[in-house]
């Protein structure tokens, strides 16, 4: 691919060429940077809808990646030029709910160790681990605050009420 005249295709390519484009050889006069420069704004121009763009945006640093640094390809293709992408939206969500998932365990167990540092809260991590809803895991933790025990929290745990 490094060998094809890249400008050639610039000029041509159906769109869903245009990540592949930057691969290509640029012309004489252009350096790497000015390159992808020209291939983002051409991806920028392309009539394609925003998804579609995220799309080519995503596909465009991936491959670029394989041969050039990451820090050139942030230059010029950002994170939210990416957003519109919908894999990458579903990773995001993903992962922004399994961290709060994480942080909100987390935050539990400080409490009840904190509060009851006598007793053996290491336990109730497997349980708090099958809770998937954040909703039910923060009002653990406001429970977690105010519990006078750590027996009253493990009924709280387990669906009755203190």
């Amino acid at each position: 691919m490094a060998d094809l005249d890249g400008e050639s295709f610039l000029e041509t390519a159906s769109v869903g060429l245009l990540p592949f484009i930057f691969l290509m050889k640029p012309p004489k006069s252009m350096d790497t940077e000015e390159w992808l420069k020209k291939c983002v704004e051409k991806i920028e121009a392309a009539p394609v809808d925003t998804q579609t763009r995220g799309t080519l945006f995503l596909a465009l640093s991936t491959l670029g990646n394989l041969v050039y640094d990451l820090t050139l390809l942030q230059k010029f293709i950002s994170e939210e030029m990416m957003q519109e992408f919908p894999f990458i939206e579903h990773l995001i969500q993903k992962y922004s709910e399994q961290g709060s998932r994480e942080m909100a365990i987390k935050n539990i167990q400080a409490v009840l160790t904190k509060r009851f540092p006598q007793s053996n809260v290491q336990n109730i991590e497997q349980s708090l681990e099958s809770i998937e809803d954040l909703d039910r895991l923060t009002e653990l933790h406001l429970t977690a605050i105010d519990t006078p025990s750590v027996e009253d929290f493990l009924q709280a745990l387990n669906g009755s009420e203190v």
